[in-house]
């Protein structure tokens, strides 16, 4: 989520260098078209109106072929001169095969787009295109992103510090957010991770409740190592599945009669229940089955164990282990790690929680 932040920032960027043409340019348009208006009745009065006349017309004809020449011919010059700074002020190196950009409709397309910073990061994608309402980037309390879609991206990310926000620290919001054949290795604490990104939309996305929108307003499908997530979206009701998750990437500290499912994985379901359209709380139910799930072929030991103790627990009526708790997104501002996010503390907190009423009541039955 940091990455996509920081690439959302950058691209802002851009189009902010090119609203501020737009704006000189237009400018210079209107000027010449009251100077026009003012002395087009008097074509033969004098030398100087004759000059004025003749020197709005030039403009107005410059004008137009500027804003032909930068939507076209000088397009790609024109972006990487304003990203030729960013591995100075600590962002990636950008590079592309190619770009389109529309002055009028806010609107840049990159292909072949790379974005590189040493070891950190070294990343590749097929398409990024964005489209911006104008009048949000250049004033206002927010910016409105109508459309960021990625696709093909391959690569890495090991670290991603000092993200940048929005131009002039503006949060921004994303309409819809759409990501399309995503994989990448990225290191998540002590673990590197190949995440796999079939498809995903967020809508919305804003920048500043990241998170909390990601949690809320999300649909499709992905595989973060071994485990799958699916997401799936209603009104008022989003749910997670995610299959075959490791304890141990969860950081959870299980209970001294639980140790054995250290070594299994668990199947996870989160249903966030929240008001349409998306607002600013979510109530969340977190079910966790232990007993189906574990890698192919041959059961390990703590497999077994895990099956028997999944069909003692639901033949003394314990069924699932489930916990719930309400999130709002004020608790999750400006929070742009997922991994470090009050979110996963949240969830892992309930979890926890959860499996020691599980182990108590185990306790309990087995006296």
């Amino acid at each position: 989520m940091e990455l996509l932040l920081a690439l959302l920032a950058e691209l802002l960027a851009i189009l902010a260098v090119s609203a501020g043409v737009l704006v000189v340019l237009a400018a210079l348009a209107i000027v010449a078209a009251l100077l026009l208006a003012l002395v087009r009745r008097e074509a033969a009065a004098t030398r100087l109106r004759r000059g004025l006349r003749r020197a709005s017309i030039v403009v107005l004809v410059v004008v137009t072929l500027g804003l032909v020449a930068l939507q076209t011919i000088a397009a790609p010059a024109a972006i990487r001169w304003a990203i030729a700074d960013l591995p100075a002020r600590g962002g990636p190196r950008i590079t592309f095969e190619d770009a389109d950009l529309s002055l009028l409709r806010g609107a840049l397309r990159l292909r072949g787009v790379t974005l590189d910073r040493g070891e950190d990061l070294s990343l590749r994608g097929e398409r990024v295109a964005i489209d911006v309402d104008w009048p949000s980037l250049l004033v206002g309390d927010r910016i409105r992103v109508e459309s960021l879609d990625l696709r093909g991206i391959r690569g890495r990310i090991h670290r991603v510090e000092g993200a940048r926000r929005p131009p002039r620290g503006r949060p921004a919001i994303v309409d819809h957010l759409s990501l399309a054949d995503v994989d990448v290795a990225a290191a998540v604490g002590p673990h590197t991770l190949r995440v796999q990104i079939k498809e995903l939309r967020v809508a919305p996305l804003r920048s500043d409740r990241a998170i909390f929108d990601l949690l809320v307003a999300a649909a499709g499908r992905a595989q973060i190592d071994a485990f799958h997530l699916e997401a799936r979206r209603q009104p008022g009701l989003t749910t997670w599945s995610i299959r075959g998750v490791p304890t141990a990437l969860l950081g959870l500290e299980l209970p001294p009669a639980l140790k054995f499912l250290e070594d299994v994985a668990l199947d996870l379901e989160i249903e966030a229940e929240h008001d349409e359209p998306i607002a600013d709380a979510a109530d969340l139910r977190l079910t966790a089955g232990v007993g189906l799930v574990g890698s192919e072929g041959p059961r390990s030991r703590a497999r077994r164990l895990v099956d028997t103790a999944h069909r003692l627990a639901r033949a003394a009526g314990f069924g699932e282990i489930e916990a719930e708790l309400h999130v709002d997104a004020a608790s999750l501002q400006d929070q742009a790690a997922l991994t470090e996010s009050a979110l996963r503390h949240a969830l892992q907190a309930a979890l926890r929680q959860a499996m020691r009423r599980v182990s108590e009541r185990s306790r309990a039955l087995g006296g």
